[in-house]
Parts: structure tokens; C-alpha cells; sequence
């Protein structure tokens, strides 16, 4: 995984800050990933539309009605405690097209994940190492976290 910090971007969509290009290889699969940090007072907006936006149903195929709702469940949870004040939101696109989510509550000594969800851009695509980039941002976050406290 390659990650090549940028600095901030406005997005017509969104004013999240870009954190990061992720470029994935392994095996013969690669991606490029790109991650923000949301901002409350300015994406709030945002965040309600994708809510709105992004139907499970029609991204991922097979699946049966509880298992869709469940997905659309993940989203619409994340959503909303990325709402609520002192949380933390990634979010990750594809061919500038939202991917994942990924929203947690830092504390002094840990780190309260409320909810990770991912989804396909299209039809049955699935973005291969969503949660997995997410997963590595919270962890970097908290030992860049932890290591800062250490210092002082």
C-alpha cells in the first residue's frame, strides 16, 4: 500500500480535506484509492445526500432482502454518528465515486469505532481494499495519536 499525502482539495460535492492517493497492489489486482477527512460544519450537507444516494440494493446483487438492509443500515448508522460532535469520518472513493465510510470517537488511551461500511461504485463491482484502507487510517491515527502523547 502506497500512500502519498496531499494537501486540501474543495470538492463540488463535498469541502473534505484530501488526505491521501492509496495505491493497492497485490497479486495482479491493483487500485487507487482516494481518502478525505470530513469536516461537520461543512459536510454535513454531503453526508445526508449520500444517505440518500447510495442504494444497496442496487449495488450489490444476490443478496437477500434482510442482508440489503442491513448494508443500508451500516450507512445510514455511520452517517449519523459522523454527525455527532468530537467524531472522526474517512471517507474513501474510487474513480471519484464514495466507496466507504468509516467514523470513530477518540479517546486518550483508545479508540471507540462506531461503524465501518463499505459498497461497490456500480453494479456488483465491490472496491477491492476498502475497509482495509480504512481500517489502516484509524490505526495510523491512533498510534500517530499515541506517539505524540509520548513525546510530551
Amino acid at each position: 500500500m502506497n500512500i502519498q499525502n496531499t494537501s486540501i482539495i474543495n470538492s463540488p460535492n463535498f469541502e473534505a480535506r484530501h488526505i491521501a492517493i492509496i495505491k493497492n497492489k497485490y497479486s495482479n489486482i491493483k487500485n487507487n484509492l482516494d481518502l478525505y477527512k470530513l469536516d461537520l460544519k461543512h459536510d454535513r450537507r454531503f453526508l445526508k445526500e449520500l444517505d440518500k444516494n447510495i442504494n444497496m440494493k442496487t449495488l450489490m446483487p444476490n443478496l437477500k432482502q434482510q442482508e440489503y438492509n442491513r448494508w443500508q443500515e451500516m450507512l445510514s448508522y455511520a452517517i449519523l454518528k459522523a454527525q455527532e460532535p468530537n467524531r472522526i469520518t474517512y471517507l474513501l472513493t474510487s474513480q471519484n465515486k464514495p466507496c466507504g465510510i468509516i467514523t470513530y470517537l477518540p479517546g486518550k488511551n483508545n479508540y471507540h469505532l462506531d461503524c465501518i461500511c463499505t459498497w461497490p461504485i456500480e453494479f456488483g463491482q465491490k472496491v477491492k481494499y476498502a475497509g482495509k484502507t480504512l481500517f489502516n487510517q484509524i490505526f495510523n491515527d491512533f498510534l500517530t495519536n499515541k506517539s505524540k502523547k509520548n513525546k510530551t
